[in-house]
């Protein structure tokens, strides 16, 4: 028996595990039931039960168990997903025929047992092969019935991340899939399509078939021909066709290939799973992520489940996919197809591109060339146009006029003519069909010069259909512009548009058509396809790829309907701008101001501008001047309607191109910095406005700093926003963005690293892994893993890519973050690897790295050894044997790129690939270099490895070394032009140097003392060299080391409990001069603002407009608890304490108008036990006679009330363990406090109190509860709101006399701060209705108590930042605008 023949606990934890998945089905569908299937799993039963009892035979009953499970796991998938299983038809059919299978199979296994001759002969060969047949008529039954099961919907839309694509699936638009009208006419194409299918159902075909030919020889009906046959004969597959004018739809294209995946049984929980990994809306994968994720990974989980069943991917047009996605297409195609199990097939169909040819051909593919020319089409043109006039003489009626010998004769002429080229035929069809009389047109092609070259009658043909559609253009000097006007529009646009669409954009730059673009588009059906969606309106697309070449091309279209790219892509950029111009404006959705989740799709030409206007620009100088006009006036509603899209991540993108082209132009340094405003903008503020778009006036522009030329512009714009009056922001923070809530302190250890593509940051500290986004500084990930006191192994490596973060521990510890979970794995050596590696029984680790894609992990030893594990599905699997390029002393450092691996040891640099191939570079011998400098370095515990390459003759490789002897550090550089290498820096500076190779080799980045070198690796000549003052701050420490992203843009490191990421390519922001500011340890707003000043000798003092202080009244020595104002704004109540919270207070009492220190002074003595408690509020009385302390302490409250004429404390408990949400003196000295769920009446000079029953929600469920006592038409006037997670808030009026809900108009006013721990962009002001209004950046927010540093009153807040400055937010024109 061979090595991976099962162990007998494996067989008995297989067979134990199928007895209780069938029982667990057996329920299932009792629940649901399917006629016959009951039966079926009782048979299973029995099967299983008789196979068990052959014990000698372990091995068939564990490969007959294996398959039955395979069956129960896709029973189970189907039943589970659907409740109208009972009355579908195809269902019940294969339960039938997969019962009758197996009763046949159980029947004579029963016989045998019955017989006693299965027991006395199972050790006989003969019966043996019994056995063996048995197992492959379950194998059969198993095939037969998945081969039937298809789900009828596949996942939900949500998980298409793209608004445009669902609104596409949702509206019946083309995602993508095959059409009915598009396939072959039966009896055709025979040729190809009988090889193909020989491929399909060959085991030893390869797995990539590439169908090619010319433009219009056929080959995209016959990839919709295979489709359509998949689909009838329900074989799993999927399939996507690439559109030259659909831009926006090819970026999804790898999502909707997995989302036509999901229609297959088995395979559609699969897809979810993979979907919600990766569905973050904060980032965006490469194309190369996504195949892997959704492609390869859910197919081979599958594979593992169903080996038998072939899956299809059908792809088709590649060649028309846009030529900015292309690349990344088949480089994801490149790397992911050898990663598919044998099982899937992927076909492939596009012209014979020179890049798609030499991307496929590496997959070494079954070529099919569709041929063309006189001949060459085995008859099939010819019985098509024959099809084709058949049906044009019996729509016309002129069955009698134009007979079927006659028919036969032009179906012959007119093939002549085609050449063999199916879209010459399709097209002269087309135009017969639009017109009356057909054989007049057919008489003026026929008469139309003829060639032996197929793309010239194309070209002839196209230029006679454009003459007969329109008629007189070469006279009429209005039909030829119009045409290039309108075609070109369809031609240029990025995505589909529809009429009206087009319209508008033309309209928009002042074409007034007066109805003559709907005529155009519909006279020239025959080259454009119009497609009516389930609202009404008309989408417009070319008809076929060569309409494009030839409309494109001078060469081949005469200039009556030449249309020229360039000008035409700057004309449509201008009408861009002039529609957004137009029609931008604030809040466009009419929101108001609180959270929107769902948005009302707004108009289709105005989407098209917002989203693709900059990418038409095309460097013009009239665009330019839009642009510049633009940027003072509709930026930030562009942004808004942006954020409404879902495509803020998109306006990130389109503004840094932006930049990069306008620095190339002669554009105002003005308009350069508002663009380079916007962009910090939308990575300080991103989260809010995802959030809320109209936020994006209310909460981000607000703390813009205030000297920055985004917030001078547009400040002025909208007037009634929120101002920062004391304590704003006058520049951008030095870094791009901050990571946060990350833990620790500045000793605290950390490890960062870039992903391959540079969008993320992974973290590990003591406790946690944390990935964050490098735009934003979101977490999207944080999972523990260590315990409280931080005693786990630091990684030695990390890596991470979109939804997947890695990190390996000096003991081989491998933690995996991936789908909001943390695994943790323990690697270990194959035998052969341990014994080769050390005679001892644990070799040390030196070092280690994961490769760009973060599926091979490459270790090195002290002994010199590499050892490699890959990821293999969800396990990771090492190799057989070390890797061949060891060295002679430890491994101190490697780094991969490009299938390349470089190591690096006391005495040697080792390049080599470390693919599947034999081992070997470029010269088939792995390239060991040996530098004199490596043999200088005695401590090599401070050197790092960076290395880079395109290709295996194109690398160049950076590592740093540490001279004890002359105290420096030098950075030496080597590539595969120059392989002696040569050192291109030294410093003496106490800080390591920071470097990173570009991608392309070409460029070595290094940052050390507070400077920013840039080398050209070639010359070795320098680029660049500038400041960037305070980057050093963590760069001496080693466990705590500032990394560089790949592309040599981002500086991540380390700021005490922060990690800050910093923008490499843009200039440092400058730093005016500051403007006021004051620090405090207590803030308290009525008609003015008193703070509490800080220092040992503590002031009373009042804010003046100009920012500055006025000291007004001595307090005392301890730290401010609560402050508290009387009615007539003449005296101040301060609570302090001792040591903290504990028992021993004191409360204050001082006159405004007396500069005199407060010497009316109480003790409050509390009682020992009241330690740790928090301070609600208090509260002055009415008449200002007492002071009421309201106190909430083990989940009871507490009222102090201090008589301020005698000095005496009283104390009383209130009832229930609900916190207080509000307390305020009415007439008299009564005091009311308000809770969730009851009111209180609280005598303050008898403390005699009353309860009064308040019906509310159940606060425990409440994320927000308060209250607020309204000023505006009555005193006793209470406001109660809450707000559930997420969901609108509840908001109450009471009248306090006498606790009755009451109707009023009440005035909306700022009215609290809602605080969440875990929010990762801010806390939200709330007005006294329970809307969100505004939201304050968490830098503002960090560090402060909400009861006893900030204040809201009158439509304004005070808080105090961590650092104790005081930050004063006037809220009252924004609560104007919204009243």
């Amino acid at each position: 028996m061979s090595s991976e023949t099962p162990t007998r606990k494996r067989r008995e934890e297989v067979y134990n595990g199928l007895k209780t998945s069938l029982e667990l089905l057996g329920n299932l569908v009792k629940i649901s039931p399917v006629p016959g299937l009951e039966g079926t799993i009782l048979t299973v039963k029995g099967i299983m039960d008789i196979v068990e009892s052959a014990k000698h035979n372990k091995q068939a009953c564990y490969d007959i168990g294996v398959k039955i499970n395979k069956l129960i796991s896709v029973v189970h998938s189907e039943l589970k997903d659907r409740d109208d299983i009972d009355t579908d038809k195809g269902t019940r059919t294969r339960v039938d025929t997969l019962e009758s299978s197996l009763s046949d199979i159980s029947r004579r296994l029963s016989d045998l047992a019955q017989e006693n001759a299965f027991r006395r002969a199972i050790n006989r060969v003969a019966d043996a092969d019994i056995i063996l047949d048995l197992d492959k008529e379950v194998d059969e039954c198993l095939r037969n019935f998945m081969l039937g099961t298809q789900l009828s919907t596949g996942l939900d839309i949500k998980y298409l991340r793209e608004e445009a694509v669902r609104t596409r699936v949702l509206e019946d638009l083309d995602t993508g899939g095959w059409s009915s009208d598009r396939l072959c006419l039966p009896g055709t194409r025979k040729r190809y399509i009988n090889r193909i299918w020989e491929w399909i159902r060959g085991s030893d075909e390869p797995m990539l078939c590439w169908l090619n030919g010319v433009a219009g020889s056929g080959k995209s009906s016959i990839s919709h021909e295979l489709a359509a046959t998949l689909h009838a004969k329900r074989q799993p597959y999927s399939c996507f066709f690439f559109r030259q004018d659909d831009a926006s739809l090819a970026v999804s294209a790898i999502k909707l290939l997995a989302y036509g995946l999901s229609f297959v049984s088995g395979l559609r929980e699969l897809i979810i799973q993979a979907m919600e990994q990766t569905n973050d809306t904060r980032i965006n994968l490469t194309m190369e992520e996504q195949f892997m994720a959704l492609i390869v990974t859910p197919l081979q989980e599958f594979a593992s489940i169903c080996p038998f069943l072939t899956v299809v991917l059908v792809i088709d047009g590649v060649d028309e996919c846009p030529a900015e996605i292309r690349p990344s297409f088949l480089a994801a195609i490149h790397s992911g197809v050898p990663r598919l199990p044998s099982s899937v097939k992927m076909f492939f169909a596009s012209r014979p591109r020179g890049d798609v040819r030499g991307f496929v051909e590496d997959l070494k593919p079954l070529e099919i060339n569709v041929a063309v020319g006189v001949g060459q089409d085995d008859g099939d043109v010819e019985q098509f146009l024959q099809h084709e006039l058949l049906g044009i003489c019996k729509a016309a009626g002129l069955e009698r006029t134009w007979t079927a010998s006659q028919i036969k004769r032009d179906a012959a002429a007119l093939s002549s003519k085609a050449c063999g080229l199916f879209q010459w035929a399709k097209l002269a069809s087309a135009l017969l069909t639009e017109r009356v009389r057909p054989r007049e047109v057919i008489a003026r092609i026929l008469n139309v010069d003829a060639s032996s070259t197929p793309e010239v009658n194309l070209d002839a043909l196209y230029t006679e259909v454009l003459d007969i559609a329109l008629p007189g253009a070469t006279d009429d000097k209005d039909i030829g512009p119009l045409f290039r006007q309108v075609v070109g529009t369809v031609v240029v646009a990025k995505q589909p548009l529809t009429i009206s669409a087009i319209r508008t954009l033309l309209k928009a730059g002042g074409v007034d058509d007066g109805g003559a673009i709907r005529t155009v588009l519909e006279n020239l059906g025959c080259v454009l396809a119009l497609h009516h969606t389930r609202s009404g309106a008309v989408v417009v697309r070319i008809g076929h790829p060569s309409f494009y070449d030839y409309v494109t091309s001078p060469q081949r279209c005469p200039p009556t309907w030449l249309i020229d790219l360039h000008q035409t892509s700057v004309q449509l950029g201008s009408h861009c701008f002039s529609l957004m111009g137009r029609k931008l404006k604030r809040d466009i959705c009419r929101m108001r101001n609180d959270i929107c989740d769902t948005l009302s799709a707004h108009h289709n030409g105005l989407r098209y501008a917002c989203n693709h206007g900059f990418t038409h620009m095309n460097g013009d100088s009239g665009n330019l001047r839009m642009l510049e006009t633009f940027l003072m006036e509709k930026l930030l509603e562009w942004l808004e309607v942006m954020s409404l899209l879902k495509l803020l991540d998109t306006a990130a993108e389109l503004m840094q191109r932006t930049l990069a082209d306008l620095q190339q132009q002669n554009i105002s340094i003005s308009h350069v910095e508002i663009l380079q405003d916007a962009i910090r903008f939308v990575g300080r503020f991103g989260s809010v406005i995802n959030k809320s778009a109209i936020h994006i006036y209310f909460s981000a522009l607000p703390f813009t700093p205030q000297e920055t030329m985004l917030y001078r512009v547009y400040s002025l714009r909208y007037r009634d926003i929120p101002r920062v009056t004391l304590g704003y922001a006058e520049s951008w923070p030095e870094g791009l963005c901050t990571v946060r809530s990350l833990g620790g302190n500045e000793d605290t250890p950390r490890r960062l690293a870039f992903s391959a593509d540079s969008s993320h940051l992974a973290l590990s500290t003591p406790t946690h892994l944390v990935m964050a986004s490098s735009l934003t500084g979101v977490q999207l990930r944080k999972n523990r893993f260590g315990s409280s006191d931080g005693d786990t192994d630091m990684p030695i490596a990390m890596a991470c890519r979109q939804g997947y973060l890695v990190s390996v521990t000096s003991s081989l510890l491998l933690r995996i973050c991936e789908s909001r979970s943390l695994k943790e794995i323990q690697l270990s050596l194959s035998p052969s690897s341990a014994e080769k590696l050390s005679s001892s029984n644990s070799p040390e680790v030196s070092c280690a790295t994961f490769d760009q894609n973060v599926n091979i992990l490459f270790v090195g030893y002290h002994d010199g050894h590499i050892q490699l594990w890959r990821q293999r599905h969800s396990s990771w699997e090492p190799d057989k044997d070390v890797h061949p390029r060891s060295h002679p002393s430890p491994v101190h450092n490697i780094a991969t790129a490009a299938n390349l691996l470089a190591s690096i040891s006391k005495r040697e640099l080792k390049i080599g690939p470390y693919g599947d191939s034999k081992p070997g570079d470029v010269l088939g011998e792995t390239l060991t270099l040996t530098p004199k400098c490596l043999a200088e370095v005695g401590d090599f515990g401070n050197s790092r490895l960076s290395f880079a390459a395109t290709s295996a003759t194109s690398w160049a490789c950076a590592f740093s070394l540490y001279f004890s002897t002359s105290d420096t550090h030098s950075v030496y550089v080597f590539t595969s032009e120059d392989q002696k290498g040569r050192r291109i820096l030294t410093t003496s500076s106490p800080t390591y140097p920071v470097y990173a190779l570009s991608p392309d080799t070409s460029v070595v980045t290094i940052v050390c003392d507070e400077l920013l070198w840039r080398w050209d690796t070639a010359s070795h000549s320098l680029i660049e060299k500038c400041p960037i003052p305070g980057i050093d701050r963590a760069s001496t420490r080693l466990d705590r080391f500032p990394v560089i992203s790949p592309d040599g843009h981002l500086l991540a490191l380390c700021d005490g409990e922060v990690v800050d990421i910093w923008d490499l390519m843009q200039p440092p922001p400058k730093h005016p001069k500051k403007g006021p500011s004051i620090k405090a340890a207590g803030v308290i707003l009525t008609d003015d603002c008193y703070i509490v000043t800080t220092g040992k000798q503590k002031w009373l003092a009042r804010v003046r407009d100009d920012g500055t202080s006025e000291d007004i009244v001595q307090l005392g020595e301890h730290k401010i608890e609560l402050l508290a104002m009387s009615a007539d704004e003449t005296k101040l109540a301060s609570l302090s304490f001792y040591q903290g919270k504990t028992h021993r207070g004191l409360l204050e009492i001082a006159e405004l108008n007396s500069r005199k220190r407060a010497t009316t002074t109480w003790p409050v003595a509390l009682h020992d036990s009241f330690t740790g408690w928090d301070t609600c509020y208090m509260e002055f009385s009415a008449t200002g006679k007492h002071i009421a302390i309201v106190f909430f302490l083990s989940e009871m409250s507490y009222v102090c009330a201090c008589d301020l004429e005698s000095g005496s404390l009283r104390w009383t408990q209130l009832s229930g363990k609900l916190e207080p949400l509000a307390v305020r003196s009415l007439q008299g000295e009564e005091l009311i406090v308000v809770r969730a769920r009851d009111l209180w009446k609280i005598d303050l000079r008898t403390l005699v109190s009353g309860r009064h029953e308040l019906h509310t929600r159940d606060p425990y469920r409440m994320a927000t509860c308060y209250a607020r006592f309204t000023s505006i038409e009555s005193s006793s006037i209470l406001e109660m709101a809450s707000r559930l997670w997420d969901k609108p808030p509840w908001h109450t009026i009471w009248n306090a006399d006498n606790v009755a809900r009451e109707e009023a108009k009440i005035r909306r006013a700022a009215a609290h701060l809602e605080v969440h721990g875990k929010n990762q962009f801010g806390h939200w002001v709330l007005d006294n209705m329970g809307q969100r209004i505004c939201c304050i950046p968490e830098e503002y927010c960090s560090k402060w108590r909400i009861k006893s540093q900030s204040s809201i009153n009158h439509d304004r807040l005070a808080l105090l930042k961590g650092d104790g400055a005081v930050v004063i937010i006037n809220l009252q024109a924004m609560m104007e605008h919204l009243n």
